[in-house]
Formats: C-alpha cells, structure tokens, sequence
C-alpha cells in the first residue's frame, strides 16, 4: 500500500507542475540548441 501511495503523490505531483516543467525543458533545450549552432557555424568557417 506504501508504493501505491507514493506513486499517487509522485503522479499527483506531475499533474500540478507539468507546464513548469516543459518550459525549463525548453528553456534548457533552445539554449543547447543555440550552441549547437553555434558550434556548426564554427566548424564549417
């Protein structure tokens, strides 16, 4: 009955900030994204 419990909470938790989330996600994934360009742009000069 433990497990059960804490998978409710852990669920119960991803409902509430999943938008938080995704936009660190994001944030995170357009910085790298950025550098990656970045980098491609340095290797073709």
């Amino acid at each position: 009955m433990k497990g059960s419990k804490f998978i409710n909470d852990f669920l119960s938790h991803l409902k509430n900030f999943p938008m938080t989330l995704k936009r660190m996600y994001l944030t995170v994934w357009e910085k790298n994204n950025e550098m990656f360009h970045l980098f491609c742009s340095c290797k073709e000069l």
